[in-house]
Parts: structure tokens; C-alpha cells; sequence
């Protein structure tokens, strides 16, 4: 008789550890459909509505904050006493232009480019390769001559090219690609057991508090209003007015940024800056508005 037999906590132990893989794998699948499926079909019903006003309302905060920054700096140097002059508000003007250099090489190197960049750049090629092939033995089509689960090969796929660590781990566990053979498992003690359960009940909260959290971030947290038309109605007063506040701002920034360079910056070179501005909030509301990704 094996220790599995005979011992009634190991038998315990041995069912939630499958229950803790069901539940990884679950929690896997449904984040690999939310992602994939259901954020571009939501995407496309928000952008249908508001779109246009979501990318009015980017650029007017980023050109609100970028001028607003300017008029910082500048503010800072009177209260040193020092005396503006052309030089020192173009150098204002080149360090806040600087500064948005900057953000634009933020944004490309990491939301622009997320989808191909590794979340953990420490995890090293050849162990993305080997948990790879691990996977591939288990879930690939050709896979020990059965049918495979498609879902699974997709996800696998995708974690795999976004070199995503955690995720390849996470799909280890859920499919039982590192799960012993049986005749191993029995000869396990009690204790090897109880460490088993531990690791597969931390990854399974890990993964639910991850899809949890992915549900209560837009669109997924306004999946229903979008279908509901005094939502939408409400909405776009909400975004009109907000527009209406910000440019009221920018108008006001404007003013003080013109008193304070009392004409040392013509009226074309403030239109030129702010024409910069625009475009790269353009920039920017197409390649990430609502992460886009």
C-alpha cells in the first residue's frame, strides 16, 4: 500500500493541488479571452462614441501641462530675481522641450512598445526558451499525436513572444507541464506535500488577483454602460465640459506665460510650440489611449 493510500491528509492535499491547477488555468483562459476577444470589441464601441473626444481631451492635458511647466520655470527664475531676457526663455523653452524628448522615448520603449518588450527583463532568453519547450511538449497541435487544446497553444504563444516570464510559469503550473509522474508523487511525504499546496495556493491567488484587477480596469469596468444610452449621453456632456475647462486653463496659461515673457516670444514661435504639442499628443492618443493593448 502506497503512503497515498494509507495517508488520509496527503489524499487531501493531493485534490486541492489539482483544484489550486484548475483554478490557475481558469483564471489563465479568462484572461487570455478578456485581452484578446473582448478589450478590442469594447475599444471599438468607446472609440465609436467617444473617441474624438478622447483624443481632444489628451492633447488639451498634455498641452495644458507642458505650458504649464514653462510657466514654472519662469516663475521660478523672477523669484530668484533674475531679469528674463530672449537667452533665458529660449533655454526654459529647451529644457521643457527636453524634458517632453523625453516622455515621447518613455512612451515608445515602454507602453507604445510593450506588447514586444519583457516584462522581466532579468528572466534570460534561454530560460524563456526552455520553459517554451516545456510547454510545447504538453499543449503544441502535434503534440503526443492528440488534438491539443488551441487555447492553451495560443496563450503559450503569446507569452512567448512577449517574453513574458510569469505568465509561461503561471501556464506551467495550470497545464501540470511540471507536475511529477504519478509513481514520484506517491513516494512524496507529507511534508513535500504540504510545500506543494503552498506554492500552487500562492500562485492561484496571485493569478485571481491579477484577473480581478485587470476586471475593475476600463473598458471591462464599463462593458455595461456602453450599451446603455443615457450613460453615453451623460458621458459626453461630462468629456464636452471637461474639454470647455481645460482650454479655459490653456487660455489662462497663455496669459501668464505671454506676461511673463513681455514679447521676448512672438505670438508664431508660442503657435509653433503649441503645434508641436498637438501633434505629439496625436502621437500619443493613437498609440496608447486606454493602453491600447
Amino acid at each position: 500500500m502506497t503512503e497515498l493510500d494509507h495517508h488520509p491528509e496527503i489524499q487531501a492535499l493531493c485534490a486541492t493541488c489539482a483544484e489550486h491547477r484548475r483554478a490557475i488555468r481558469a483564471a489563465l483562459e479568462e484572461w487570455h479571452e478578456l485581452t484578446t476577444v473582448m478589450k478590442p470589441t469594447l475599444m471599438d464601441l468607446y472609440n465609436k462614441h467617444f473617441g474624438v473626444l478622447e483624443i481632444q481631451r489628451q492633447r488639451l492635458a498634455l498641452q495644458y501641462a507642458e505650458l504649464f511647466r514653462r510657466v514654472e520655470l519662469l516663475s521660478i527664475k523672477i523669484q530668484r530675481g533674475e531679469k528674463l531676457t530672449e537667452e533665458s526663455v529660449a533655454v526654459v523653452n529647451r529644457v521643457v522641450d527636453a524634458e517632453y524628448a523625453r516622455v515621447r522615448q518613455r512612451f515608445s520603449e515602454t507602453i507604445i512598445g510593450e506588447g514586444t518588450k519583457p516584462p522581466h527583463v532579468n528572466t534570460s532568453s534561454e530560460e524563456l526558451v526552455k520553459m517554451y519547450r516545456v510547454l510545447a511538449k504538453q499543449v503544441h497541435p502535434d503534440a503526443k499525436g492528440t488534438a491539443a487544446d488551441a487555447t492553451s497553444w495560443h496563450q503559450v504563444q503569446q507569452a512567448y513572444a512577449q517574453k513574458d516570464a510569469p505568465r509561461l510559469r503561471a501556464l506551467i503550473t495550470a497545464l501540470g507541464a511540471d507536475e511529477p509522474v504519478d509513481q514520484d508523487c506517491y513516494a512524496w511525504d507529507l511534508d513535500r506535500w504540504r510545500n506543494e499546496e503552498m506554492v500552487l495556493g500562492t500562485r492561484r491567488r496571485i493569478e485571481e488577483r491579477k484577473l480581478e484587477r485587470l476586471r475593475n480596469e476600463d473598458p471591462f469596468a464599463i462593458a455595461v454602460q456602453l450599451e446603455d444610452p443615457v450613460w453615453i449621453e451623460n458621458h459626453t456632456k461630462e468629456l464636452n465640459a471637461e474639454l470647455d475647462r481645460r482650454t479655459a486653463e490653456i487660455a489662462e496659461q497663455q496669459k501668464i506665460y505671454a506676461e511673463l515673457t513681455n514679447g521676448l516670444v512672438t505670438a508664431d514661435q508660442l503657435k509653433n510650440v503649441t503645434q508641436e504639442q498637438q501633434q505629439f499628443a496625436q502621437d500619443f492618443m493613437e498609440n496608447t489611449y486606454f493602453g491600447n493593448r
